[in-house]
Order: C-alpha cells, then structure tokens, then sequence
C-alpha cells in the first residue's frame, strides 16, 4: 500500500470513530434525557407529528436500507469493500444529528412517573445499557463504527466471517440488542406527545429491521442460522426452556 492511501485509509478510520461515537452519544442522551441540541421550529401539533415521523422515516430509510447486503452489491459496486462499513457510519453519524437537533419536543404530556415510579424507570434503563454492552461483549467481533476491514486493509491481513454468537443474551434470544433498546426507549419516565411518536416508530421498525436481518443472517449461516431460530426467540425472550437449559 503506497502512503496516499494508508494515510487516507488512516483518516477514514479517525474520522468514522469521532463522528460515530458523537453520534451514538447524542443518541442516548437522547433516549435518557430528551433533545440535547434542538431547535424549536414552534409547529403546530399536527405539522409536529409529521415533522418528527418524517425525522424517523429518514433514519429507519438509511439505516435499514445501507445495511442490507443486496444494497451494498448494486449501491456499491465502485467503492472499495473496505470502505462500506465507513460510509455506513457516516451517514448514520448525519442521520443521528439531524434527528437529535431538528426533533421537536410536545408541551402535551400523556403520562409522567414520578417518585419511586421515576427511579424505577431509570433503573431499568440503566438495565437496558447494560443489557447492550453484555450483548456487544458477547459477541465474537463487533465492529461499532465500520473501522474493522480499514484497519485490516492497512495491515494488509486478510478478514475472516465471525461465527454465530450462542453465548451471554444470545442463549435466549436472537436479536437482544434490539430488546435491550426497546427497554430503554420504553422506561423514559415523561410519554410526551412527541416521546410516543418517537417509541412507537422505532418499536415497529425495529420489529420489522429484525425480519429483514433475519433474512440476511440465513442467507450468511444457513442451515445453522435455521437451526438457531427454532431454539432461540426472535426479539422477546419468552421461551422458559431456554432459561431452564442454560
């Protein structure tokens, strides 16, 4: 590799790793105190719920449609693999600010915890957090920010497919990142008009992105991935046999 392109690959790589982990930051200050950054654009409440169900249609569009494999064969096909996982984490990085910065907050409050009750709530988001990173420890290789085969590519090493994981959440269910997310989004203690907008979308489209992954992951595994769904719940993990046998 000449030293143009190691210093760029190097570039990409620092770049992918400052704007993913903003991002991700922001996203869950987001899910744990509401809007960090937003602008109000003082809209009515019915111009309200089509402004932020459009902010949620552009994330789920984007990270729902760059992820799949189909896309990054027709979508891709003059960008050199090792830089897929880059341009993912980039414009999920922009999908995040702008959802986070031109979400507009609800005066009209549904339902509000107090008390013990609000404690409650923010201990079983904490729950969630923590569900999230025994997930992502579990796994046999995560790579967050799509740094992975740029950081293979300027060792100049060859990467290998990681095996399924059937360790730590992955023994009850299939998808425990998603559930662990759905915890958190769903004990944020103030269900402001807004707020349920936000956790009724994402809950149906994290719903529907597992069928979608499911679809690729079968594609990847086979047999194996098929062999796994019949002993292994989906998204909740309601199946007793698998807590009694692990």
């Amino acid at each position: 590799m000449n030293i143009k392109r190691k210093i760029t690959t190097n570039i990409a790589i620092i770049s992918a790793n400052i704007l993913g982990g903003i991002s991700l930051s922001l996203f869950g200050w987001f899910l744990f105190y509401g809007p960090p950054l937003s602008l109000n654009l003082s809209l009515s409440m019915s111009s309200l719920v089509f402004w932020n169900s459009a902010l949620c249609l552009i994330f789920f569009i984007q990270h729902s449609l760059m992820i799949r494999n189909s896309f990054r064969r027709i979508a891709m096909t003059k960008l050199p693999a090792h830089f897929h996982g880059w341009i993912y984490t980039i414009a999920s990085a922009l999908v995040i600010f702008v959802l986070v910065i031109f979400w507009q907050s609800s005066e009209l409050t549904i339902l509000q915890a107090g008390g013990g009750w609000r404690l409650l709530l923010r201990g079983i988001f904490m729950v969630g957090a923590v569900g999230i990173v025994w997930s992502v420890l579990s796994l046999n290789s995560f790579d967050a920010f799509g740094t992975g085969m740029l950081r293979a590519h300027v060792k100049q090493v060859k990467t290998v497919s990681s095996p399924l994981a059937f360790k730590g959440p992955y023994k009850f269910v299939r998808h425990p990142i998603y559930f662990f997310i759905l915890i958190m989004i769903w004990s944020y203690p103030d269900l402001t008009l807004d707020r349920l907008i936000f956790n009724s979308l994402f809950s149906f489209w994290m719903v529907l992105a597992t069928f979608w992954e499911e679809n690729d992951l079968k594609e990847e595994f086979g047999e194996e991935y098929r062999h796994y769904q019949k002993m292994v719940p989906m998204l909740i993990p309601w199946k007793l046999s698998t807590w009694i046998d692990n």
